[in-house]
Order: C-alpha cells, then structure tokens, then sequence
C-alpha cells in the first residue's frame, strides 16, 4: 500500500512480482499530504487507470503527526490531499483505506460533504481503528460499503483491550476487516492469529469461522469496485 508517490513504482513492482498475493494500493499518507507536488492528483488518476484492480490508499488524517521539515502538524494540506484523493476514489469508483488518528469528527465531515457533492467511493475501510464505538454507527449509515479493520499491531495492546472489544462488538459481522498494519513481512503471520483469536474470542466464533468470515469481508471490500478479488489461496486475511 502506497503512502507517498514516492513508493508507487515500489508497490506496482511489488504486486506484479506476486500477482496472486498482493493487491497494489496508490496513495498519499496523511503523513507525507504536504510533500504533495504540483500534478500528483493527475499522476494519481494514470496510476490507477493503468491497475483497474488497484484499491486508492493509504489516505487520511492525522492530528498528531508532526513532519520532520517544519516540526508541526500539515493539517490544512492534509485535508485538501485526502478531498482530492476521496472525489478521485468516487470516480474512479475505487475502495480506499483510511488512517484516522483524532479526527474522527472531522474526518466523518468531510466525507458527509463528499457524499453530498461527488459521491463517496464503492467501498471505504477504516483501518486499525482506534476511536469511540459511539462513532461506528455514524460512518455505517454512510452511502458506501463502510467496512472496520483492526490490527494486533495498532489495537492489540493491552492498554487498549477494552476499548477494542467495545469497538469490535458494535462492528457488523459483514463488515469487520482483519489487518497486519505492519510494514514488514516477517511478523505478519503472527499478527494476525493473534487477532483472528481476539476476534474469536468477542464474536463467540471458531478460529476457522473467524478466518472464513474476516476473508470472505476483505474480498467484498477489495471487489467492491469491480476491479476482482484477490485469490483464495492466500494463508490469511489482511487488507492492512
């Protein structure tokens, strides 16, 4: 998954190496909106018309980020990167990933503009979610595919176990996303038993109807633009 423009060739080189593993994603992170240069949109646009299966993401917003260049947080830049990025997911008509740290006010606003003027994108995950279950609700009644991912990585710690339970629990079946969230590949496998067991264990379901159930949701929210699947040979479920 893209984060800067920077790493889309990485990504595209990526996902034709393992065709039936990965799922290319383009993308600017809320963490580099302000690296953003003139053109990009349009860059953007041809990256994703040459990969009719690939997903728009990683984007975003995130109030606490701080740039290494200016020591504060991008936030205005942020907010008009991830406009620009949602109206080209409606489009394009491409699910996306969305990273939300204290925002999630502001975030559910911008999207409710969105649906109101272009449309929202066929398919939106957030991923590793990490904010009230009060605003679950919210974002399900949205006029898109509104799909919950949580990762062992981000929600997994133990400090965090209740809130993730509460958020878990308020989650649709049909619509909970199990993720890594990890950059490297190494650790992935374990990440996501560790969680596929905490999934489990809140929705009262086996291991294998867990993995079953999470992997039949990943393939709905990565199809919904009608791009394809990924392949079901794949160990795990991971839209992270």
């Amino acid at each position: 998954m893209g984060t800067q423009e920077g790493d889309w060739d990485v990504v595209q080189r990526s996902s034709e190496a393992m065709p039936n593993v990965a799922v290319p994603a383009f993308g600017v992170h809320p963490w580099f909106a302000h690296r953003a240069e003139n053109g990009w949109i349009e860059r953007l646009r041809l990256r994703l018309a040459s990969h009719p299966a690939a997903l728009l993401g990683e984007i975003g917003l995130d109030k606490a980020a701080r740039t290494p260049e200016t020591r504060r947080c991008e936030y205005e830049a942020q907010q008009e990167v991830f406009a620009a990025q949602l109206a080209l997911a409606a489009e394009l008509r491409r699910p996306v990933s969305v990273h939300c740290v204290r925002s999630v006010g502001k975030l559910f606003g911008m999207m409710e503009a969105g649906a109101a003027a272009a449309g929202l994108p066929p398919a939106i995950a957030l991923h590793s979610y990490g904010s009230s279950p009060d605003w679950i609700p919210r974002y399900l009644a949205l006029p898109t595919e509104l799909y919950v991912g949580f990762s062992y990585a981000i929600n997994g710690r133990e400090n965090q176990r209740e809130k993730l339970l509460e958020n878990i629990a308020v989650v649709p079946d049909d619509r909970l996303l199990l993720e890594s969230d990890l950059e490297c590949p190494l650790d992935i496998e374990e990440h996501l038993r560790a969680m596929c067991a905490i999934f489990a264990e809140a929705k009262g379901w086996s291991l294998e109807e867990t993995a079953e159930r999470t992997w039949a949701n990943a393939e709905r929210f990565v199809a919904a633009g009608g791009g394809g699947g990924v392949d079901a040979g794949r160990s795990a479920t991971d839209c992270g």
